[in-house]
This record gives structure tokens, sequence and C-alpha cells, in this order.
């Protein structure tokens, strides 16, 4: 998932005016030890779910 989120962190970096609520996504999943980041007890899904939401709203930023 390194690359996912280095891909985002990017994006993110490009990204104007970035969505509050993807800003805010990102925030709790770094920020918070139960996020499925840093749980291993969650399954992968839910962490690429979460990125996969977080990149829908910061990438279609870019292109509008």
């Amino acid at each position: 998932m390194r690359a996912e989120l280095l891909e985002l962190a990017n994006a993110l970096e490009q990204t104007q005016t970035p969505d509050p609520a993807c800003v805010a996504l990102l925030r709790e999943l770094l920020t918070n030890g139960t996020s499925p980041l840093y749980n291993p007890n969650l399954p992968a899904s839910d962490l690429r779910a979460t990125l996969a939401c977080a990149s829908a709203g910061i990438t279609a930023q870019l292109t509008s």
C-alpha cells in the first residue's frame, strides 16, 4: 500500500483546493491508531477502500 499512499500524497500536493472531506478522511487514517492503516486485525480491503475513497475525491479536484 506504500505506493498508493505516495501517489495520493503527490496528488494532494498538486491540488489547489482539496476536498475537505477527503483531507479529513486522510487525517483520520493517518492519526487514528484504530484505522485500517495501523490495525493489523482489519482486512486489507478496508484500507484499500479508504484510500480509494480519498483518492477519488482528490483526483477529481485535479481534473476539474
